[in-house]
């Protein structure tokens, strides 16, 4: 679940996944996105639509107020327990994650478990709080 808050309020937004299964999102009230200058996004992660549901809703607050300053609050951070490649031909899933999450810029990302010390070496110095 995804949720948008700034200015005191969580704003409305609304997802949606289109027949062919690409996913959407509308932020509601877009003045507000001009009104306020600071935005947390906050993800309780249920699969992986939530990382494309993040990057959709970054695009459309950037689209409308390029200067708006975002943090991530995501306390349990997708992918952590695959920290490292246990077996060769698999990924190091925690890395594609954290470049993913790097791309979007944010201010800040909150994680409350982070589950090694390898994600906090993923990040550049002051913006994982934990």
């Amino acid at each position: 679940m995804i949720k948008l808050f700034g200015g005191n309020e969580w704003l409305e937004l609304k997802f949606w996944t289109f027949p062919g299964g690409e996913r959407n999102v509308r932020i509601i009230n877009t003045e507000k996105i001009i009104k306020f200058r600071s935005f947390t996004i906050e993800c309780i992660f249920k699969g992986s639509d939530d990382i494309i549901d993040i990057l959709l809703l970054v695009n459309a607050i950037r689209n409308i107020n390029k200067n708006t300053n975002l943090r991530l609050r995501i306390p349990y951070f997708p992918f952590a327990r695959q920290d490292r490649v246990m077996v060769p031909g698999e990924p190091l899933a925690l890395q594609v994650m954290v470049s993913i999450i790097n791309s979007c810029k944010f201010d800040e990302v909150e994680v409350w478990d982070p589950h090694s010390d390898v994600l906090t070496g993923m990040f550049d110095p002051g913006t994982l709080k934990v």
